[in-house]
């Protein structure tokens, strides 16, 4: 079965606020593809590490924060997802995200769970 979830580990581990920080906020939920959260080792330990779900993920609310969606590019995330892996979930080629970036947006937008999606 692949995992649910893209992982995107860092080569140092540090962030601008230093090796660990605390968790902000949990308003935002596991919702569905797309969604962006913190990596952690318990509460308040976020770091540099994140991940990208490729379907919903409730058992993570309250203990990941969400922190941004794709808006724009999630055949990628899907190709990564279907990749080959090991017995360790490890896909056997590298697979490596250039040429990303952050999209404006014009207007703030809501986010309203709908049953069934």
């Amino acid at each position: 079965m692949k995992p649910k979830v893209t992982e995107a580990p860092p080569p140092s581990g540090h962030s601008i606020y230093g090796t660990t920080y605390a968790d902000e906020n949990f308003k935002l939920k596991h919702l569905g593809s797309g969604w962006v959260s913190m990596a952690n080792a318990g509460p308040d330990t976020n770091g540099s590490q994140f991940f990208i779900l490729a379907a919903k993920a409730p058992w993570l609310d309250g203990k990941h924060v969400v922190f941004g969606k794709i808006l724009d590019g999630m055949s990628v995330v899907h190709t990564i997802e279907l990749q080959d892996t090991n017995d360790r979930n490890l896909p056997y080629t590298e697979c490596v995200v250039v040429n990303s970036g952050q999209i404006p947006v014009k207007e703030p937008f809501f986010v309203v769970e709908v049953e069934g999606w």
